[in-house]
């Protein structure tokens, strides 16, 4: 999940500020002069296995074009980070720790993260990288009660913009990362964004280093410094359960060997 931040700033007479639909509230000289985009980015919905084009080393749109920074590298930052410079304009990441994601957790691909990945021309190695589901079945793992369960069959996966693949943490954000620094994006590692002012569009790091921006964008995780800055206080505040969520990707032969999940293949309702 991204946040914008609202930044007022004067930089390339660009005078604009970003609400949370992240669409532009032009001022009145703005709007006489011509100067205001529709929308910071949009994402038309392409054919499967459309390939989203390479631009050249000089950005095509010069005279819209905006200096972002995105605050954190992870799959977030990187995926809007990657589509922001694709579009012509200037990308830095902020990311606090000092090297690649080495998380063995697994994220879902749905059908509709999986066309845009593909989209990007990332369709071959995400599904080189991916195992193809058909379903999945939710079960509560302090009883081994089930919970649910959803099936896809083949005929409507035919008619879904893509497929469903579960994929490693690490494998989807070195992906993006690789991705992204091929389009040019700026990606500064050990640099821990500790506040953020709006007003001026400045991001300041632990160390003192302080950096401008047109737009300013969240990606900062859980304990995110962007998100109270865009909607107060309440930033942390939600309603927490009991149930805890873990992802991860066990080969169903070596499942079959152990005598406590065993049980979870054989009586699988998804094939």
């Amino acid at each position: 999940m991204c946040t914008v931040s609202p930044c007022l700033t004067s930089s390339r007479n660009y005078k604009q500020f970003l609400d949370l639909s992240v669409r532009v509230r032009p001022t009145n000289s703005q709007l006489e002069q011509g100067q205001v985009l529709g929308s910071i980015a949009h994402f038309s919905r392409p054919t499967l296995g459309e390939v989203a084009p390479r631009l050249p080393g000089i950005p095509p749109r010069t005279e819209d074009m905006l200096e972002f920074i995105v605050v954190g590298g992870g799959i977030a930052g990187l995926a809007t980070a990657y589509s922001l410079q694709q579009a012509g304009h200037q990308v830095t990441v902020f990311e606090r720790s000092v090297g690649h994601s080495k998380s063995r957790d697994v994220v879902r691909s749905p059908p509709n993260m999986t066309c845009i990945l593909d989209y990007w021309g990332m369709g071959e190695p995400l599904a080189k990288r991916s195992v193809r589901i058909s379903g999945s079945t939710l079960i509560a793992g302090a009883t081994g009660e089930r919970l649910g369960v959803f099936i896809i069959p083949d005929k409507l996966m035919k008619t879904l913009p893509g497929n469903f693949y579960y994929i490693q943490h690490t494998d989807l954000h070195t992906m993006l990362y690789d991705f992204a620094k091929r389009a040019g994006v700026k990606i500064l590692h050990g640099m821990e964004v500790v506040s953020v002012d709006p007003w001026s569009g400045t991001v300041t790091t632990a160390k003192g280093a302080k950096m401008s921006a047109d737009v300013i964008i969240g990606a900062d995780g859980y304990r995110s410094v962007v998100r109270p800055v865009v909607v107060g206080p309440q930033a942390f505040e939600g309603v927490r359960d009991k149930y805890l969520s873990v992802n991860l990707i066990i080969p169903a032969d070596k499942m079959r060997q152990h005598e406590d999940l065993a049980p979870f293949v054989e009586n699988s309702d998804v094939q």
